[in-house]
């Protein structure tokens, strides 16, 4: 199941895939992924523990601040979801 929130005017989202979730190695995959209208990408841990992606594209404030609001949704769908 694909669950998507997005931002089109500051040009983010945070994209949820449970094909991407494997309990028996946690490490692996993808399950939350935080895009950018850049083409830029991260992970969920990385983008808001950073404010940054692994490849530098920095956050605005705008966009964490939106990150925060998203976030009890993300959390719930990550605890259902075994992630």
């Amino acid at each position: 199941m694909r669950k998507v929130f997005r931002n089109l005017q500051l040009g983010i989202a945070v994209e949820m895939d449970t094909r991407e979730v494997y309990p028996k190695d946690p490490g692996m995959g993808t399950p939350v992924l935080v895009t950018f209208s850049t083409g830029d990408t991260g992970t969920w841990n990385c983008v808001t523990s950073e404010g940054e992606t692994s490849d530098g594209y920095k956050l605005s404030k705008d966009q964490l601040n939106w990150l925060e609001t998203v976030r009890p949704k993300v959390e719930e769908w990550m605890q259902e979801n075994g992630v």
